[in-house]
């Protein structure tokens, strides 16, 4: 999710939705600014105008009308919880209010109260271990390498070793003339660089989400040239990624030794997909590895890379203990892959059992913003 700022006050604060592509008016001196980075926000600010956004322009109610169950990055960050649940009530006096950890609400998603869940989205990977429905907060493991460093990756490739640059679309004046394409360049001079960055980004990841397949086995890979992916830009140039559409994603099991020494980057040690979702389980007591080794949930859009389950299978089962059975759980659509948190929470939130633990009005009022830690663990 990014937020809109402008020179024009009445865009001031409208929120853009990273990712839909209907989103890409450009206006002159309009920066994006990243809200969230590594799960957590980059400005405190930027949740509130969100959730003003969400309730103005998209739901049309008033906060005071229901109680918000919020999803959270499975590791948290104690003071920005607290403030948050402060906003809720305070700025949009809501009647009840309550958070729970990603990876526990993707559990509850596929019907499992323990299981470990890897969550790969845009900017981070967790592997979090869950037990009766609590996160086990030692066991989680977390890294930076995700789907953003794949997409920045694409990007780089296609205009510094294919030298083909990407245009933004909002430079293009395109018409069609008959079967062919025409395309005029146009100016923009005010055009704010993180918007250029933002829009040359998404026909990045649209390249990527398009063409990128992992393959179980490298010798697969010169069978597959003939199946070489092509790409249209929006300026109508084509471009082939050839081999490297099988390579580039096999970094999420693979690290190159010139990645490990990227500064922004939290690499640690880092061997792969596969190995943190075994050092996590190996992190929890030993009654409880078997059963996190049988119920794997794959979740968050950075999985839905075609033959990622299948990979992610073959090298967890040639790392782990002898005999052990290794199951992974992903789900085959789109959205629930997407989106499982938001499921798991809406079957949370519907259950009978769960309507005692809400944080109340009262509550807060008696213990303040301290009451989440309490009863959001």
């Amino acid at each position: 999710m990014e937020i809109e700022s402008s020179a024009d006050t009445k865009s001031k604060g409208r929120v853009l939705y990273a990712g839909d592509l209907q989103v890409k008016t450009r206006r002159d001196n309009m920066e994006i600014h990243e809200s969230i980075r590594k799960g957590q926000f980059t400005d405190i600010n930027f949740f509130e105008k969100l959730v003003q956004e969400v309730y103005s322009n998209n739901l049309e109610i008033s906060g005071n009308q229901y109680p918000v169950l919020l999803s959270e990055p499975s590791i948290h960050h104690k003071e920005q919880r607290q403030k948050i649940c402060e906003i809720m009530f305070e700025k949009f006096s809501v009647p009840a209010f309550f958070t729970c950890k990603n990876g526990a609400l993707s559990c509850f998603a596929s019907g499992r109260s323990t299981s470990l869940v890897l969550d790969s989205g845009a900017t981070a990977t967790f592997a979090v271990p869950v037990h009766d429905g609590y996160v086990l907060q030692k066991g989680i493991v977390k890294y930076d390498i995700a789907g953003e460093y794949l997409t920045e990756r694409i990007q780089s490739y296609v205009e510094e070793s294919l030298k083909i640059p990407i245009v933004p679309r909002h430079y293009l004046n395109v018409r069609m003339d008959g079967e062919n394409k025409l395309v005029d360049y146009v100016e923009h001079p005010n055009t704010h660089f993180s918007f250029d960055k933002f829009c040359k980004a998404e026909i990045a990841r649209d390249i990527k989400e398009s063409c990128c397949k992992l393959l179980e086995n490298r010798n697969e890979v010169a069978m597959n040239l003939q199946d070489r992916s092509e790409y249209e830009l929006p300026d109508g140039k084509k471009l082939t990624l050839g081999d490297y559409r099988f390579i580039a994603p096999e970094i999420f099991f693979v690290l190159p030794e010139s990645e490990k020494n990227r500064p922004e980057l939290d690499v640690g040690s880092f061997k792969g997909y596969h190995q943190i979702v075994l050092d996590s389980i190996n992190k929890c007591d030993i009654d409880l590895r078997k059963e996190m080794l049988s119920n794997i949930i794959i979740t968050g859009g950075n999985t839905l890379i075609p033959g990622f389950v299948e990979l992610m299978q073959k090298k967890l089962t040639d790392i782990a203990p002898q005999n052990a059975r290794v199951k992974l759980i992903a789900y085959p659509h789109t959205i629930e892959r997407r989106y499982s948190s938001w499921i798991g929470g809406s079957i949370l939130s519907s259950l009978g059992s769960f309507q005692s633990l809400w944080i109340g009005k009262a509550e807060y009022e008696e213990y303040g913003s301290n009451i989440i830690e309490k009863k959001c663990p």
